[in-house]
């Protein structure tokens, strides 16, 4: 079997990407915009795979060390654009495509401390001198493996980096990278799903035949859900999946960042005549599939965002994607109420405001294609659309749009991009 090699970028301050080899056991796994755990110098980092590469020249290639995501954060389309904005603003690749993803999903790397069969010789011999080392030593002999830091918060001056880096000169541990999951994860949630009609419990027993009713009448539920409406539940529950009147199954759930406000359907509204000269022209350019950016010019309150909802409402009705972007946070609000009241689910929203969790979700569900259309501020640029048929840049002249720190960039230029 020919052994497959591929181009990583890595979240690290380098402005070329480097080639790793693929393991066997990993390799049919590997797909470009697929997050990986690759070695750099001693140290354990985040890559980001681009593309299979050719075998290396003059020099032997590391192995990557394990996958972070069971699917690919980005789709491969974005790739191009990613390499764009890195030659283009003098940033590294990977530390574009690391601030372009959800943050809070990065995996930080810690040392962990183990001991050696040479050092679980000599916890009691002569050859450990001081009674700080030994403390290490019995501490991972009886606990096993731990990580630097807790090793040091729990045995305090013993555990230094001096004492430990003595240790392991000594032959007696081994401290070796290890990257940690990411703060932020998928939300999963416990699932009560009904396996019978009706329990075979006795008629005094009330609380396990409301249970499976309301079960049988609104489908699968949370368990805290559950608990909610019916107290009793915590104490039945068990009961019943023994026997087998429910199953529980832990699903992935999206956390809702909108809140429980009820959006009623919003229909079009029917455009004056300057407004569908507008529309006519951006509906002409969507129909011929052709690059084309208009500025739309308009007074406030002159109806310029109904003309967006309306060129967006054709976009999807055509099965493409549509993106908003809106300056401020406190305008995406607006905008969001009103894309939310006219495409309901089918739209997403991306911005600062968001938890780190929530925002990982809703960046998932337009990866998935659940959200055909998204309203974002100057970062929702990067959203994972596989391509997208309709960008707005609402207020484009605005000064918001630019990014001043870490990567540098202007959305709106990355827009017409």
């Amino acid at each position: 079997m020919s052994i497959a090699y591929w181009e990583v970028a890595v979240a690290a301050a380098l402005p070329q990407t480097l080639t790793y080899k693929a393991p066997q056991g990993l390799a049919h796994l590997l797909v470009p915009g697929l997050r990986v755990l690759v070695p750099l110098g001693r140290r354990l980092v985040t890559g980001y795979l681009l593309e299979k590469a050719q075998p290396p020249q003059g020099f032997s290639a590391r192995d990557i060390q394990g996958i972070l995501d069971p699917a690919p954060l980005f789709p491969e389309s974005l790739i191009a654009f990613f390499r764009w904005i890195a030659d283009y603003y003098f940033y590294p690749l990977g530390q574009v495509i690391k601030e372009a993803l959800p943050s809070g999903i990065n995996n930080p790397e810690e040392i962990q401390c183990a001991i050696t069969d040479e050092g679980r010789r000599h916890i009691n011999d002569g050859k450990v001198r001081t009674l700080a080392q030994r403390a290490v030593l019995k501490e991972l002999a009886e606990n096993g493996p731990a990580l630097q830091k807790d090793l040091c918060k729990k045995l305090g001056p013993a555990a230094s980096k001096n004492s430990l880096a003595a240790l392991e000169k000594s032959g007696w541990i081994n401290r070796d990278p290890i990257a940690l999951p990411g703060k932020v994860r998928p939300h999963i949630e416990t699932f009560v799903i009904p396996q019978k009609e009706f329990s075979s419990a006795p008629a005094r027993m009330k609380g396990r035949h409301k249970i499976l009713a309301l079960l049988n009448e609104q489908g699968a539920m949370t368990d805290l859900e559950l608990k909610k409406q019916i107290p009793s539940a915590k104490k039945w529950l068990p009961v019943m999946k023994d026997e087998g009147e429910v199953v529980f199954e832990e699903r992935q759930v999206c956390r809702n960042p909108f809140g429980d406000v009820f959006f009623a359907d919003s229909p079009p509204e029917k455009l004056f005549l300057e407004q569908q000269k507008a529309l006519d022209a951006v509906e002409a350019a969507l129909d011929k599939g052709a690059f084309e950016t208009f500025l739309l010019h308009g007074v406030t309150g002159s109806g310029k965002t109904e003309v967006y909802l309306q060129a967006v409402e054709r976009v999807l009705k055509k099965g493409g994607n549509a993106l908003i972007l809106v300056p401020e946070i406190a305008l995406i609000t607006q905008m969001e109420q009103r894309v939310r009241a006219r495409f309901g689910d089918k739209a997403a929203v991306l911005h600062s405001g968001l938890t780190p969790g929530e925002r990982l979700d809703q960046w998932m569900r337009i990866h998935k294609g659940e959200a055909p259309v998204t309203v974002g501020a100057r970062s929702g640029i990067f959203a994972p659309y596989q391509s997208l048929s309709l960008i707005v840049v609402d207020e484009e002249h605005d000064e918001s749009y630019k990014q001043d720190g870490h990567l540098r960039y202007n959305a709106r230029d990355l827009a017409i991009l």
